[in-house]
């Protein structure tokens, strides 16, 4: 007689992701898209939480029988209980009733969302995903400011001449190389900070009277504990070892703290400058630790590229409202962002910074905001400006030919220790004279320059006043600091201005370096980053053998503080080196200022 064969009962596989659940196959479960999905094609769904919807009814008791083992069937059976009825907890109000439509319309959209792809949620009963995600993680939202966009701004900069004015305007920077790698980080920061909040935290968010109170950036933060590290360091170390001596008043703790909380805590779908302030310090401190820790820990890395974007992107947008500020908030947050590419060592990025630091200046400037608010920020920019060779309109350095003794002292105010305000018209002189000077001189011409280097001579830096620090440790170093910038403006005038031989400028040189160990010495190795500019001058015309030997175990110390654009300074001045070493090479490429403005070397040198 024939009997059919038993079958074996198939199991139901509650894991994979959707798609092979739905088609009912077996799921490699990789992540973030499994294997049998791309090998065949389709759109991989993910393994994201699904919610149902059942309607709720507090008098059925059949769920609690079946967890129980009781089964009554002496009557019809009923829905089952949602497992997830809010109500049931006894300890949240009643949340507001949805048609059903939209709320079969909710349902569809949370099941079709994909990390970095959809369009945020702003609306529903629940959800299990941030209410508000960061603006850069969806660049197609329709959301207000700011327009998400891993693009970075940028200031229109004529560089045909070197005397044009900056124009204050928006443009598109485009850079696809970073590009990719901003967009790789963002996927890796995604799927490195998760899908979903806690449980807990969603329920109590929805428990609280003060439910319907905006959503702040704070709110917006998946895990604040990564941010809370990174602050952490920048209190801790970051803040203290960008300047040379960290003094009560760092403006990096004093100010720009208070500034990042105040965005911190402002509504999630405003964008202002106290957030790119908030994203710039983030970004300095994970840059920081990723360069100390030998740029191994990956963490740190995404953390950094994403709060970089964040940081400029906020910059951006604000910039196109620069009408609107009257605080010192977007200043600041130009100074943040400059130390964000100090740090990582970014090439070229900074110049933008720059100018439209000096563009926002002159803006400020002509609409005649108060002398005691603006005074700080325009030394600053005109200082940083001038160091770094761009062309400062009149008006803003108006401040270097003041005699009346109010610009006096200006090398021992924070941070450009060693500074002084001769130094800086001298500096400014001399980039107007490359500009301007032509090969063949005449004997007038000759004349002039003669009396310009005999004043640079006679400017030799004096002491410090007794009763201006505390602390004579501060005082030494100054002096020190003041001293490594003498020689090196004299090395400078040298070879760019006279171009003089190496050789010619080798004693110079070598008391330039001696003042570089001095500082260290001094500081006992708790000082922070010295101003690179002499250094970089000092480095690159290094010709003895042992005196190179001295300036590579200078940068080498100095490892010690994890700012990328040490490192980068120090592999050009070995190129340098190697180059003037080459008897074919030509002596353009021997000249530190031409292989700079190279895209691999061109960081902020200050």
């Amino acid at each position: 007689m024939f009997e059919p064969s038993m079958k074996s009962q198939r199991t139901k596989c509650f894991t994979g992701c959707w798609t092979c659940r739905s088609r009912r196959v077996k799921c490699g479960e990789e992540t973030p898209f499994c294997q049998r999905c791309r090998q065949i094609g389709v759109a991989c769904e993910g393994y994201g939480l699904r919610l149902s919807w059942v309607q709720y009814d507090p008098h059925d008791t059949s769920d609690y029988e079946h967890d129980h083992g009781h089964r009554n069937t002496s009557r019809r059976p009923e829905p089952r209980v949602s497992r997830r009825s809010l109500t049931s907890l006894g300890s949240f109000l009643p949340l507001l009733g949805l048609a059903s439509p939209e709320l079969d319309a909710t349902l569809t959209k949370i099941d079709e969302w994909c990390p970095g792809e959809s369009s945020e949620f702003e609306k529903g009963a629940f959800c299990v995903f941030s209410v508000h995600p960061s603006a850069s993680l969806h660049p197609e939202s329709d959301r207000g400011p700011p327009q998400p966009s891993p693009r970075l701004f940028g200031i229109t900069v004529p560089t045909d001449s070197p005397n044009d004015h900056y124009t204050f305007s928006v443009t598109e920077t485009t850079n696809q190389e970073r590009d990719s790698t901003i967009d790789a980080a963002v996927q890796s920061f995604n799927d490195f900070r998760g899908d979903s909040v806690p449980a807990a935290q969603t329920l109590l968010s929805l428990g609280r009277q003060e439910r319907h109170a905006p959503p702040r950036h704070l709110d917006a933060l998946s895990m604040p504990s990564k941010q809370k590290r990174l602050i952490y360091h920048w209190i801790t170390f970051t803040s203290r070892k960008l300047v040379l001596i960290d003094e009560p008043h760092n403006p990096c703790r004093t100010m720009m703290l208070p500034m990042a909380l105040k965005g911190l805590v402002s509504q999630s779908k405003s964008s202002n400058a106290d957030v790119a302030i908030f994203h710039a310090l983030c970004a300095s401190a994970a840059y920081n630790m990723f360069e100390l820790t030998g740029r191994t820990n990956e963490q740190d890395r995404v953390l950094a590229l994403y709060h970089d974007n964040e940081a400029v992107h906020h910059l951006r947008h604000n910039l196109a409202r620069a009408d609107e500020h009257r605080d010192q908030s977007f200043a600041m947050a130009i100074m943040a962002c400059i130390a964000v590419e100090a740090i990582s060592g970014t090439t070229q990025r900074w110049r933008t910074h720059v100018s439209g630091g000096l563009a926002y200046l002159a803006k400020l400037q002509s609409q005649g905001l108060d002398e005691t608010a603006l005074s700080a920020f325009r030394q600053h920019m005109v200082k940083m400006a001038i160091l770094c060779g761009f062309s400062v309109p009149a008006h803003l350095k108006a401040f270097l030919d003041d005699e009346s003794g109010s610009s006096d002292g200006l090398e021992f105010t924070f941070p450009y220790y060693g500074v002084s305000r001769s130094f800086l018209r001298a500096h400014d002189h001399i980039n107007v004279l490359l500009t301007s000077v032509s090969a063949a001189r005449t004997p007038e011409m000759e004349k002039t320059l003669d009396a310009f280097e005999l004043q640079l001579y006679l400017d030799f830096p004096g002491l410090p006043p007794h009763d201006l620090f505390s602390d004579k440790t501060h005082s030494i170093v100054i002096h020190h600091t003041s001293k490594a910038f003498y020689y090196a403006g004299l090395v400078f005038f040298q070879r760019s201005v006279r171009c003089a031989p190496v050789a010619e400028v080798q004693d110079l040189v070598e008391l330039g370096i001696q003042e570089l160990e001095s500082i260290d010495r001094a500081g006992h190795g708790a000082l922070g980053c010295l101003m690179l500019w002499p250094v970089l001058v000092l480095g690159a015309e290094c010709d003895e053998p042992d005196v190179q030997k001295r300036m590579r175990a200078w940068f080498q110390a100095q490892r010690r503080l994890g700012f990328r654009n040490l490192v980068v300074l120090e592999d050009l001045v070995a190129t340098v080196w190697r180059a003037r070493a080459n008897p074919s090479v030509d002596a353009r490429d021997t000249d530190w200022r031409q292989v700079i403005a190279q895209p691999q070397f061109d960081v902020f040198r200050l």
